[in-house]
């Protein structure tokens, strides 16, 4: 049970999650291709990037596959605040309740 003080606000409880929760799927949904794609698959890669983009990725070009795992990282790093998980969004939360 908590206690409220005089003079302490209470932090602000969000009325609607939903927005956040979008953000966050959206996020994740953008981390998946790369992830896919450091692994090496290739499928729909032909018709929405670059075939020089896609020659790297069947060719296991070093540098290029640990750019997707660190892209496809941050984007899910990117959907932790609109989730509700992680330090940085209860962070984001005080910080934003002002």
């Amino acid at each position: 049970m908590t206690r409220s003080h005089p003079g302490v606000r209470e932090p602000a409880q969000p009325r609607w999650r939903w927005p956040g929760y979008a953000a966050a799927v959206w996020g994740f949904a953008f981390a998946v291709p790369s992830f896919y794609w450091a692994l090496g698959g290739t499928a729909g890669a032909t018709t929405t990037i670059s075939p020089s983009l896609v020659r790297l990725v069947e060719e296991e070009v070093t540098w290029f596959v640990v750019t997707l795992w660190v892209t496809g990282l941050l984007k899910v790093v990117g959907g932790l605040p609109g989730s509700g998980r992680g330090e940085a969004s209860s962070e984001l939360r005080t910080w934003s309740s002002g």
